[in-house]
């Protein structure tokens, strides 16, 4: 459990601004926000209009950040985590994910805003907005990866805002890809495979609060999903592919399978009568792999059209293939209707001096049948083979390209000519020789993933060419370490906070106080995670930020957060207040098993036995006092004498203490809280009893710390035959 150091004490709901009509409008006031600690960074610089931040960490940070928040407007407040502070204040206990809640009310509003504590060793992400009213609303999924093989850099999932703060980031496995928003809105992510007999990857949906549900893989005879791309489509169906060894051929075939809701395979496709139109090069054989296995196709991107057909990308191609899944046209399933780019490509590039694609990426059909590529080019200088076919000669040797763009095509199935539209970037300064993507955004404007291009990690740029927005990584900090990058940016169109705030009380349930006693303000706090910032962190039962005391009895009080997506967390503590001092006399009669006048303070009425007695006999009752105070106390015991009818004898262990106890000087020892003293009554008739007489025995228990705290507890004796 996380704890806030600090004496904290109510947040006050609504806004302290303050309006006086006819005044002058004074300016409003400067607020500002830094965190600090071990090795920590806030980005981006405080804005009051910015409401979300991010803190980097390493281990060194060990989950501690010092917050300093002000306003200049003297009556103006501050909280954080729902509570008014003045000063720094240290936080520890934070882990990965969580979000500290800063709340300024002053006279320029009441505004929330968090910082999120980043996982160790997270990049400090630089936005740059050219064109602020231009950006796509939406946040951005982005898996962070230095691909580094020599040198330990952790890697990452996250979802960020257009600032490069996430609300979403965690650490993840180096075979983590492609997370992003499915077209039926589910968020997935790629990770290692659990499945028996499986290799590859499982495509994992995570569930409304980011937390991986399910798992899916492709289905025998198939045992490897890729981790390049997968789709999880409106009618619940799901498209994986994979890399299948072929042990008789020694090629890696290129596979897409499609499963319907329960699971069932629907369709299935192999890339191995295509393998001789490859770009690439077989592996060289060696000692410990003297028959590699030949990657010749690399599928790498698929997306499902309006007819069920499905585009898909194949680097080592060079090429995109659009394949029929069901009887359409005269085509049928698995049947390939046209091939963009390649050795044997359907299209003509008339104004493409280079010919198409070469070793492309995120291959996409636009709205208006335009196919959208990430068209990355290779180059043999960064140790891969060339990819690129020569346009002047299809099936002859490749050649080089080092350098990237994002190219559209329009597609005329007729004359079979592909007719490049847009390109960018407009020179060859770009050049990420693997990985990334390219996605039309619904505002026109283009998201482009740079992987191994490390100017960037994602951009947006509009139609003319120009940068609305665009997201870099810092450089590295330290030997051998690498710029982090992402294998695709994608954008998540909505993601509604379903992360309810938690609430720490700081007391726990059913505390017990005395009564009267000043006890210190409960240190309560209220956090949020999920993007929608904490807005309120509501404390109702207590007096002046305190527990009451005044009464004696059972009470209760809570504390209520809420978020901006409406979420409500209450906790209530319940509490117990008993005096300092308070005897609890009990009786039981003998013979039985159970005590009277236990938890009931004051007269004997209801704390009263009844017994019978023979005239020639003794009846026997037992009475024990019980420390019912939080002081340690002894008490003053005091009972009725004999009478007429009933000789009575009070003993302890064995000692008459009668003389004492109808003297009301007997004193017990002391006794602690929750402990008791004992006696022993007897009780005998006398020879002038008679049948039916009734005599009534009180017994008193008188605190001697507190002579007002009084308990009285009685046996009603009839004499019988």
């Amino acid at each position: 459990m996380r704890r806030l150091a600090l004496v904290l004490v109510v947040l006050l709901l609504g806004s302290l601004s303050r309006f006086v009509p006819g005044a002058v409008a004074s300016p409003a006031p400067s607020r500002s926000l830094t965190v600090s600690g071990t090795e920590v960074t806030m980005y981006p610089a405080f804005d009051p209009q910015i409401t979300r931040y991010a803190a980097t960490t390493t281990a060194a940070t060990a989950g501690s950040l010092t917050v300093s928040a002000s306003t200049s407007d003297p009556a103006g407040m501050v909280l954080v985590d729902g509570h008014p502070e003045t000063g720094p204040t240290t936080l520890g206990g934070l882990a990965a994910g969580d979000e500290v809640s800063v709340i300024f009310e002053d006279a320029g509003g009441r505004t929330a805003y968090s910082v999120m504590y980043l996982p160790a060793d997270f990049p400090a992400l630089t936005a740059t907005v050219n064109v602020p009213d231009q950006v796509q609303p939406g946040l951005i999924a982005l898996t962070p990866n230095a691909f580094n093989f020599g040198v330990s850099q952790p890697s990452f999932n996250a979802i960020v805002d257009r600032n490069g703060v996430p609300v979403y980031a965690v650490r993840a496995g180096m075979a983590d890809y492609d997370l992003k928003q499915q077209p039926n809105g589910e968020i997935t992510v790629f990770r290692a495979t659990t499945a028996a007999g499986h290799t590859g990857e499982d495509l994992v949906t995570l569930d409304d609060q980011l937390a991986d549900s399910q798992r899916r893989f492709v289905a025998a005879p198939l045992t490897n999903t890729d981790p390049h791309d997968g789709l999880r489509l409106a009618d619940g169906s799901t498209v994986l592919v994979g890399y299948e060894k072929d042990p008789t051929t020694h090629l890696t075939d290129a596979t897409i399978q499609k499963q319907d809701p329960d699971g069932t395979v629907t369709f299935q496709w192999t890339s191995g009568p295509y393998a001789a139109e490859t770009t690439s090069t077989p592996p060289a054989p060696t000692v410990q792999d003297p028959t590699p296995y030949f990657d010749y196709a690399h599928i790498n991107s698929v997306v499902s059209v309006g007819n069920g057909d499905l585009i898909a990308s194949f680097r080592h191609l060079s090429a995109v293939f659009r394949i029929a899944t069901t009887d359409h046209d005269g085509f049928h399933p698995g049947d390939v209707i046209w091939k963009l780019g390649g050795r044997d490509s359907t299209f003509t590039f008339p104004n493409d001096s280079l010919g198409g694609p070469c070793a492309q990426h995120a291959a996409t059909e636009l709205s208006n049948g335009h196919i959208l590529l990430f068209d990355n080019g290779t180059s043999a200088a960064f140790g891969a083979p060339n990819l690129c076919v020569d346009p002047l000669n299809r099936t002859g040797p490749t050649v080089p390209r080092g350098f990237t763009r994002v190219t559209e095509y329009a597609l005329d199935t007729v004359a079979d000519t592909a007719t490049l539209v847009w390109t960018y970037p407009s020179d060859t300064s770009r050049y990420a020789f693997f990985a990334g993507s390219a996605r039309r955004m619904p505002n026109g404007d283009t998201l482009i993933g740079w992987a191994a291009d490390l100017h960037a990690m994602a951009s947006e740029v509009d139609t003319a060419g120009d940068t609305v927005w665009e997201l870099t990584a810092p450089a590295p900090s330290g030997p051998g370490l690498q710029k982090y990058m992402t294998y695709r940016a994608a954008l998540i169109t909505a993601l509604p906070d379903r992360i309810a705030p938690t609430v720490s009380p700081g007391t726990e349930d059913g505390a017990v106080y005395v009564l009267g006693d000043t006890v210190t303000p409960p240190a309560y706090r209220c956090a949020d995670r999920g993007g929608s910032n904490l807005q309120s962190c509501t404390v109702t039962g207590l007096i002046g930020g305190r527990i009451d005391t005044s009464a004696t009895g059972s009470h209760s009080w809570q504390v209520q957060a809420a978020d901006g997506n409406g979420n409500v967390t209450t906790v209530v503590r319940h509490y117990v207040v008993r005096s300092a001092r308070q005897p609890d006399a009990r009786i039981r009669k003998g013979g039985a098993t159970w005590w009277r006048g236990g938890d009931v303070y004051g007269p004997a009425t209801h704390q009263t036995v009844r017994q019978r007695v023979r005239r020639h006999d003794s009846a026997t009752a037992f009475w024990k006092v019980q420390n019912d105070g939080e002081r340690a106390d002894s008490f003053r015991l005091a009972a009725v004498a004999s009478n007429r009818v009933l000789r009575v004898h009070y003993l302890v262990d064995g000692v008459d203490v009668t003389r004492a106890v109808v003297g009301g000087t007997y004193v017990t020892p002391t006794v602690r809280p929750g402990e008791v003293f004992a006696l022993k009554v007897t009780l005998t008739p006398t020879r002038r009893a008679t049948v039916g007489d009734t005599r009534t025995v009180t017994m008193a228990a008188v605190s001697r710390g507190d002579a007002s705290q009084v308990d009285r507890v009685a046996t009603r004796v009839t004499v019988r035959r």
